[in-house]
């Protein structure tokens, strides 16, 4: 996918201006870096600005407060790897080694975060949620230690054959493959959900878990697109606490005149 974005902007540069391949490269390489500060700045002032994320007294806010503490940590972290040499005027070892798999592991669980918002969101309970995500997170965590290890072995070593890189590409793939397992997971609750009960759409899934997958295809840019789904959820969440009583945590009147259009 990263070569495929690096040819089509090759392509465009080189046509209107006379762009080369190295160009593009140092282009995406400075904006995928103040997009992740932009999205730091957007996660810690959604944090800052809302009551009910800073005091966390509902379950769903404690959910999405620790989902956007998970991506700031993976956002400083993606951050210090790509910037080590200005920071510390060296490249490390072990930043180089530990940091990407690190990085990688807290984006999984970031998305299996969000998985556990929306799956509490339309359930509200923490029992359905223990015993449904029990173990969801251990796949997330066996491909992460294989991927640090690997990595231990390619800077120890110094060897990064053929079949390191058939390695490599299969470790990339299989983490792939839970993050969009956890994104189906999401939808089919949603849909499960939609089928048996005639509520409100208020997370549409169909329209967030569009961000979420674009980051899993072009990492580039990964944590960035995370960081815009869960602004889109935040809103969204807002919108249904219209319906919603404060003091008592019922549907109010304005949720009973939503329902009676349908």
């Amino acid at each position: 996918m990263k070569e495929f974005l690096f040819f089509l902007f090759y392509m465009i540069t080189d046509r209107e201006a006379g762009g080369n391949y190295y160009e593009v490269e140092e282009f995406i390489r400075r904006s995928s870096k103040i997009m992740l500060i932009v999205a730091f700045v957007a996660l810690l002032a959604l944090i800052l600005t809302n009551t009910n994320l800073r005091k966390r007294r509902r379950t769903e806010d404690k959910i999405m407060f620790w989902e956007c503490v998970i991506i700031m940590v993976a956002i400083a972290l993606d951050y210090i790897y790509r910037c080590q040499y200005e920071l510390f005027g060296r490249y490390y070892i072990g930043i180089s080694v530990y940091v990407p798999p690190v990085k990688d592991i807290l984006y999984m669980l970031a998305i299996l975060q969000w998985v556990i918002f929306v799956d509490y969101s339309l359930f509200h309970s923490m029992e359905h949620i223990r015993m449904r995500y029990k173990y969801s997170a251990l796949p997330a965590f066996i491909i992460i230690i294989v991927n640090i290890i690997q990595n231990n072995y390619i800077y120890t070593s110094g060897d990064e054959g053929e079949l390191m890189r058939l390695f490599h590409d299969i470790t990339h793939f299989t983490k792939l493959a839970i993050e969009l397992g956890y994104m189906f997971v999401a939808l089919y609750i949603s849909y499960v959900y939609g089928k048996e009960h005639n509520e409100p759409k208020f997370l549409r899934l169909k329209a967030f878990i569009i961000p979420f997958a674009l980051g899993c295809l072009v990492r580039k840019y990964d944590l960035p697109l995370m960081t815009l789904g869960i602004i889109l959820t935040y809103f969204t969440i807002k919108k249904r606490d219209r319906y919603i009583d404060s003091e008592t945590g019922f549907y109010n009147r304005d949720f009973l005149i939503y329902v009676s259009r349908f």
